[in-house]
């Protein structure tokens, strides 16, 4: 976990949910964050694989906490998720988040989601209502 985040950040990131899913913040600067799954059993399906539910969870995280890098308190208005290949053989799952726009009351923030060897697996849009400055 990275030691400078603001104060409502690490409170977020010990939340019961953000827990119990494993997900780890491994950076985090104004515009941009990056966070990641260890893939444990319980993060699998019936076939095998990641389910889709934590890997949508692992993007609504991070573009949380991507929007929130300009001090503001954000909720998810809208989301939109291209599940583009399973989630498989891979140890850990990353996903990058970037601010694509900034307003006054909305922020949209893109979100990608990557295996151990760098292959994009998913993609993600998010809006994000704005709801005041921290």
């Amino acid at each position: 976990m990275i030691n400078e985040l603001p104060d409502f950040i690490k409170e977020a990131s010990i939340t019961p949910y953000i827990v119990h899913n494993g997900i780890e913040l491994i950076e985090y600067k104004e515009g941009y964050c990056k966070a990641s799954i260890k893939i444990e059993k319980h993060h699998k399906n019936l076939h095998g694989t990641v389910h889709g539910g934590c890997v949508f969870s692992l993007a609504d995280t991070v573009a949380g906490y991507t929007a929130m890098t300009e001090g503001t308190i954000i909720t998810t208005l809208n989301a939109s998720i291209n599940y583009l290949h399973p989630v498989a053989d891979t140890e850990y799952l990353f996903c990058e988040g970037r601010i694509v726009k900034s307003g006054k009351t909305v922020t949209v923030v893109r979100t990608e989601l990557f295996d151990d060897n760098g292959k994009l697996l998913a993609d993600c849009s998010f809006s994000c209502y704005n709801l005041g400055k921290r």
